[in-house]
């Protein structure tokens, strides 16, 4: 299993640019939904999955930032990853539901980018 500043990943035989740039998006797409809903914040009454999103975005985040040192044991990690899981089905789906309600803003197209490039640089990992 390859590690790059402490992301494991599943791509072993990926180049190491196609990996470090799997892991930026990775951890680009909270932060691009965390702006994304901070300006549906700026309407005058937001809905509560606005909230959520944000919230979660930002957890999201300041776990991907955790040194892997801080997490020793390996339930630890194991529990790391089911709370990123986790986070990022919450994180989506919430970014969804504010999409479905209050509309389509041009702020979700790089939301959409990046989903769109982390799911082909996957398929390209395993073609390469």
């Amino acid at each position: 299993m390859t590690e790059i500043d402490g992301f494991s990943t599943f791509l072993n035989d990926a180049p190491m640019l196609l990996v470090l740039l799997i892991n930026l998006s990775v951890l680009a797409l909270p932060v691009l939904i965390a702006v994304a809903e901070l300006i549906r914040l700026r309407e005058p009454k937001p809905s509560r999955s606005v909230w959520l999103c944000t919230g979660a975005a930002v957890v999201l985040f300041l776990i991907w930032l955790t040194p892997v040192g801080w997490w020793p044991a390996p339930e630890a990690q194991q529990l790391r990853l089911f709370l990123i899981l986790g986070l990022y089905a919450w994180v989506l789906y919430d970014w969804y539901s504010s999409v479905r309600d209050d509309g389509f803003h041009w702020i979700d197209l790089p939301v959409i980018g990046t989903v769109c490039a982390m799911l082909g640089m996957t398929i390209a990992a395993y073609f390469v």
